[in-house]
This record gives structure tokens, C-alpha cells and sequence, in this order.
């Protein structure tokens, strides 16, 4: 006469050291794609933040130039605009764009800056004023240089 065994339900001990296994597999495939995946949306978020903030240093800069009542007066690292309120001063020093306000107020328009320089460009009608910025990069190899550039005209346009 046969016996016939009933089957137990759950799991043997083969059966979860296989499923082990094949979870292991998984997870070292997948974890090194996770990471990569990670440190460049890191990598896109802080590319994100520094476009927010050149942009908006930029849109300052850009007022400040429209408000001149005189054309600007530029030098190797320094940009000096004449406005109605006193004389706004941008300075380009230790890795920084600084901005010193009528008022005598000083402070970082914009940081982590590797070169800032301010271009006169005369038109036949009018002179521009274009700025382009660097920013400094914390990536080995990069694929896009971080640079950017900002036109206006004194005076609001007026030749």
C-alpha cells in the first residue's frame, strides 16, 4: 500500500535560498542603474538651480543698465552704471559677481562664477552692452559649457 504524503503549505528551505538568490541578481543589477540614474538627476537639479539664479542675476543686471541715465562705464572687472538714485557698481572678484547698490549696500548677485566679463557692442543706431557669464563646474567631464549671455541698452533704448 502506498502512503501518499500531503502537501505542506509554505515554502522549503531550497526554495527560499533560490528565491534569495534571484533577489541578489536583481538587486545588483539594478542598484548600480539606480545610482547612476540618481547622481544625474542630482547632477540636472543642480544645472537647474544654477539656470534659475544666472537667469535671475542676469534680469537684474539687465534692469540695471536700462535705468542708466549715461552710458556705462566698463572695465576689466568692474561694470559702473549712473542712475538717477546713485551709481550702481558690478565687480567681478573671487569667484563671485558682486553688486554694490546706491546706497552703498554690497552684495553676491551670483556665485560660483569662473569668468564674468561686460562687452560694449555699438549698433548704428545705439550702443548694447552684452554680459557673459561662466559658471565654475563641479563635473569631470563636461558636456556643456556653462555659459551664458545677457544684452541691453542704456538709457532704455535711447541712442
Amino acid at each position: 500500500m502506498r502512503k501518499h504524503f500531503q502537501r505542506r503549505a509554505g515554502y522549503n528551505l531550497m526554495e527560499l535560498l533560490t528565491y534569495m538568490a534571484v533577489f541578489a541578481m536583481v538587486m545588483g543589477v539594478v542598484f548600480p542603474a539606480f545610482h547612476k540614474v540618481f547622481k544625474q538627476f542630482r547632477a540636472m537639479e543642480r544645472n537647474t538651480d544654477d539656470i534659475v539664479r544666472v537667469m535671475n542675476a542676469g534680469e537684474r543686471w539687465r534692469n540695471d543698465v536700462r535705468a542708466s541715465v549715461s552710458a556705462p562705464v566698463a572695465t576689466d572687472t568692474t561694470l559702473k552704471l549712473v542712475q538717477k538714485t546713485g551709481t550702481v557698481t558690478y565687480e567681478f572678484a573671487d569667484n563671485a559677481v558682486w553688486r554694490t547698490a546706491p546706497d552703498g549696500a554690497r552684495w553676491a548677485v551670483l556665485s560660483n562664477v569662473k569668468s564674468a566679463v561686460v562687452h560694449e557692442e555699438k549698433r548704428s543706431n545705439v550702443t548694447a552692452w552684452r554680459w557673459e557669464v561662466e559658471l565654475l563646474t563641479k563635473q569631470d567631464v563636461v558636456r556643456v559649457t556653462p555659459l551664458f549671455s545677457f544684452m541691453a541698452v542704456a538709457g532704455g533704448g535711447t541712442p
